[in-house]
């Protein structure tokens, strides 16, 4: 969490990729075992252990190993089979509320009745600039969560 502002998602109204490849260059990128094992079976050793954690490697310049730039863009060179992690950006979603003082703006009630809380990264550029209303991507966020934890 070191590094991210969380707030509820019931403080922004919209967000839109950027595309400024920010998160791909401030944040190393973690993995899952099977996401380390499928990255690097494809494209060789491009993932390191570090305390534990499988993480993407960087590029000099801090960028994420699979991050092109081009034209003033970034691009994932690897986005249909990009990271969890990745796919969920910017969203944070939780079982329990990071402070309890934000319980009911950050609570998202799922249709089976399961409770999450659901943040999203302060530090991204697309919050606030346009695109898609929060309330149309959270069930979608909460979806891609749920069943990367299989709930």
């Amino acid at each position: 969490m070191e590094g991210h502002k969380y707030v509820p998602w019931k403080e922004v109204r919209t967000w839109r990729c950027i595309r400024c490849g920010k998160c791909c260059n401030i944040f190393s990128i973690p993995l899952t075992l099977g996401e380390a094992f499928n990255i690097t079976r494809k494209y060789g050793p491009v993932v390191v252990n570090k305390g534990g954690k499988f993480l993407l490697i960087s590029k000099f310049n801090g960028d994420c190993i699979f991050l092109e730039r081009r034209n003033g863009r970034a691009y994932c060179t690897i986005y249909p089979e990009r990271p969890f992690v990745c796919r969920i950006y910017p969203f944070y979603i939780k079982l329990r509320p990071l402070r309890k003082s934000e319980k009911s703006e950050a609570l998202y009630e799922c249709e089976d009745g399961l409770e999450v809380y659901v943040y999203l990264d302060m530090t991204c550029e697309g919050i606030e600039k346009g695109g898609h209303f929060i309330e149309d991507l959270v069930p979608k966020a909460v979806t891609i969560w749920r069943n990367h934890m299989k709930l």
